[in-house]
């Protein structure tokens, strides 16, 4: 599946791409967001979870790609990292798991 992460952020357009009933778990320690973003939330004031949704946090696009793929899709695009992975989730559990730490910024540990 491939999703462009545009308004709605990881949390909106990510599940779109998904079947019933996997979600997506984020990592959000393996990347860090442009300092732009820092700024945004800072104005904005931005909890966590609207961060998430409403920008895209440094990330233009997602993939979800076969395990046995994964290391095809890296080396085809170099740009690209791994950021979490899919997984099966409860009849009524959220389709978008791990968002729900603070973000990394660029020049934060």
């Amino acid at each position: 599946g491939i999703a462009h992460i545009t308004g709605g952020g990881l949390t909106d357009n990510v599940p779109r791409m998904l079947p019933d009933p996997l979600a997506a778990r984020f990592d959000p320690a393996t990347w860090s967001a442009p300092p732009i973003f820092q700024w945004l939330v800072e104005q904005g004031q931005m909890e966590i979870g609207e961060q998430y949704r409403a920008l895209n946090m440094g990330i233009g696009m997602v993939l979800a790609v076969s395990v046995e793929n994964l290391a095809a899709v890296l080396a085809a695009i170099p740009e690209a990292r791994e950021i979490g992975d899919v997984v099966e989730r409860d009849a009524d559990g959220p389709s978008v798991l791990g968002l729900d730490t603070s973000p990394r910024f660029a020049g934060q540990a």
